[in-house]
């Protein structure tokens, strides 16, 4: 949000994001042990062979978003509260207290799991099998809000504070699989979760594929279901701040569950540097924020159809890596999707130095057909769907140096040169005209010329 009476070289809005994740995982493995010697009984190998074993997982997380407007205007939020702020276009800086928009939501979950896991089967033709229960701890909170309280007189007051909800969740988690332990076997594996207690019980997911290596020409042979129905996200159905509260009742929507069902198949020849696939979605009661911007569900079934290519081509130590994204999906469904997506990367690779030393360097071209991009809220930090502005962009282009000595692994990277050498892309922001911001349709430009650089260096005692 631009307000040139604020700041040239700041937005009146800010938003934060931070998320926490801790991780807990452990196994008991119970079975039967063997210890075999060398010939001169100068060595020996220790041995277990396990009969099933048990396994707990907990993962604790954390997340806050924290929303701030400045200087804000009640035309950016009439369609959750209506109020005047202090602040009408003369003052251009907040009064505290009195004129700015403040809104922080947390999340808070805990999630613990115990498993049984074990084998069936014949030895050489074992399958694996993991079964058993979770338990999960969700809490939300929202602040600042008003609440109401009842003074002595009796009279209604509204005082500043937080809303908090709790959810507790028991889901069953399963998975079984099968190694190709010989050539020419299929491997298999399929995982799932039911949620069974809690608001969310019905909640599901489930992965299953199959796979193959094949002889000679094709190097092998990938085909999968997945399928996930889900509630809809805690801050799609309740959102709340200083505002809402007192001036209307908090905006709460019901959602019936999102389904989300995927197929997919691929195959893959490193004989021929050749990968293709296809990808097949059937979307039902789709969840997402409207031209409003605000949440919705589009409860008509539609479908998404992905055919993909990766082909490589080397020339001694020259590289050219090309993937192609060809898409389409129902002309009715609210979701922006281009038609094609390609990016191609030429590059310079090679091992110096006895091979201790691997060098590849070279340039990146991404690219994407026209089409309906989505529109961004700064107040709820998400896209949402529009259909009113068509977007046309010239390839983005970046140059790349990574290297690696042993696991050691660092890259330096330029990104989207076509900033510095042509006009810069601007994707229109779609939502009302508003004052005050300098112009009356508001913009936000692609990214700038940005330089990257990091490491990975995996440490193994």
């Amino acid at each position: 949000y631009d307000n040139t009476s604020y700041s040239s070289t700041r937005s009146t809005v800010s938003n934060v994001q931070r998320d926490f994740t801790f991780l807990l995982q452990h196994n008991y493995i119970l079975g039967k042990t063997d210890t075999t010697y060398n010939e001169d009984s100068t060595e020996y190998t220790y041995k277990l062979k396990p009969l099933f074993s048990i396994s707990h997982k907990m993962e604790v997380s954390t997340e806050k978003h924290t929303y701030k407007d400045l200087t804000p205007d009640s035309l950016r939020y009439t369609r959750l509260f209506a109020r005047s702020f202090v602040n009408n276009g003369t003052t251009p800086f907040y009064v505290a207290g009195q004129d700015s928009v403040i809104t922080q939501q947390k999340w808070f979950w805990v999630d613990n799991k115990v498993m049984l896991n074990g084998f069936i089967g014949r030895e050489g033709r074992q399958l694996k099998f993991s079964a058993g229960l979770g338990n999960r701890y969700d809490q939300f909170i929202a602040q600042p809000v008003s609440n109401v309280v009842i003074d002595s007189l009796p009279k209604l007051v509204y005082k500043t504070g937080y809303e908090r909800n709790s959810l507790v969740s028991n889901y069953l988690a399963g998975e079984i699989s099968k190694e190709a332990l010989h050539a020419g076997e299929w491997e298999y594996v399929a995982n799932t979760k039911l949620f069974i207690t809690g608001p969310n019980a019905g909640d599901l997911v489930l992965d299953a594929k199959i796979g193959k290596e094949l002889k000679h020409i094709l190097g092998s042979v990938v085909a999968g279901f997945q399928q996930q129905v889900n509630s809809a996200p805690y801050s799609y159905r309740s959102y709340e701040n200083l505002y809402v509260k007192t001036s209307f009742p908090t905006l709460s929507t019901q959602f019936n569950k999102e389904s989300v069902s995927m197929l997919y198949a691929s195959v893959e020849s490193p004989r021929f540097k050749l990968a293709a696939g296809i990808r097949s979605y059937v979307v039902n009661n789709y969840i997402y924020l409207d031209q409003r911007e605000l949440p919705t569900q589009y409860t008509v079934p539609f479908n998404i159809t992905q055919v993909w290519l990766h082909k490589m081509f080397r020339l001694g130590v020259f590289l050219l890596d090309n993937d192609f994204v060809y898409q389409k999906t129902a002309a009715n469904a609210p979701i922006n999707i281009p038609d094609v997506l390609a990016v191609h990367q030429f590059s310079y690779e090679r091992a110096l130095f006895k091979r201790r030393l691997k060098v590849a360097t070279g340039v990146e071209i991404r690219y994407n057909t026209a089409y309906h991009p989505s529109g961004y809220d700064a107040l709820f930090n998400r896209f949402y769907y529009q259909d009113a502005i068509y977007v046309i962009n010239i390839p983005q282009a970046a140059v790349f140096l990574n290297f690696r000595i042993k696991r050691f692994r660092a890259f330096i990277m330029g990104d989207n040169l076509q900033q510095m050498i042509f006009n810069q892309n601007t994707i229109l922001y779609t939502g009302t005209p508003m004052l005050n911001f300098g112009n009356n349709i508001p913009k936000y430009a692609g990214q700038n010329f940005v330089i990257r650089f990091g490491f990975s260096w995996p440490l193994v005692n």
